[in-house]
């Protein structure tokens, strides 16, 4: 995961690299934390690697007991960004973040509220949540975290009242 962090933050998008990392971390035990970071840079470099999000995907599902707001903060972002479909995880993040609102930096708010609703993940509960802590957090949110955070919002209730259904694929 330091790797792949490296490599991004230095903007070095190898595709060939980045596949054969993949290939090796989806055989690699992992912590949540690098597992996040992990799924972030893959997400920063806009490589959707179907067998390591696979297998990112069923870490946070086993571990879910051991998920802190960084990291689903992290995952939301990256998997939201990438477009990914995936009610599980999504369903398990979604349950982290309305249980521990209140325990989320700001920008880890914005990174939430911004992934759901990046992958169309629009569950009435969450989207309360989120806005309610949003508006608690009013005067400490800076020029990014609210103009992100509205938006998610407002994606997140258009995407739960259409009439194609896209967030009623989720809410299981």
């Amino acid at each position: 995961s330091t790797v792949s962090w490296a490599f991004v933050a230095m903007q070095v998008i190898d595709e060939v690299f980045f596949t054969r990392l993949a290939a090796r971390a989806c055989v690699c035990i992992m912590t949540l934390q690098n597992a996040s970071t992990m799924a972030w840079a893959f997400a920063v470099a806009g490589i959707a690697d179907e067998d390591l999000l696979n297998s990112l995907s069923g870490l946070v599902r086993a571990r879910s007991e051991n998920l802190d707001c960084g990291v689903v903060a992290r995952f939301t972002w990256a998997y939201g960004s990438l477009e990914v479909i995936d009610p599980e995880l999504f369903r398990t993040l979604s349950q982290f973040v309305q249980q521990n609102v209140s325990g989320f930096s700001v920008a880890d708010i914005s990174s939430v509220a911004t992934g759901f609703a990046r992958a169309s993940y629009a569950e009435p509960a969450l989207l309360e949540v989120v806005a309610e802590e949003a508006l608690r957090r009013l005067p400490v949110l800076g020029p990014n975290e609210l103009p992100n955070i509205l938006w998610a919002v407002a994606i997140g209730a258009s995407c739960a009242g259409s009439e194609d259904g896209a967030a009623s694929n989720y809410s299981g």
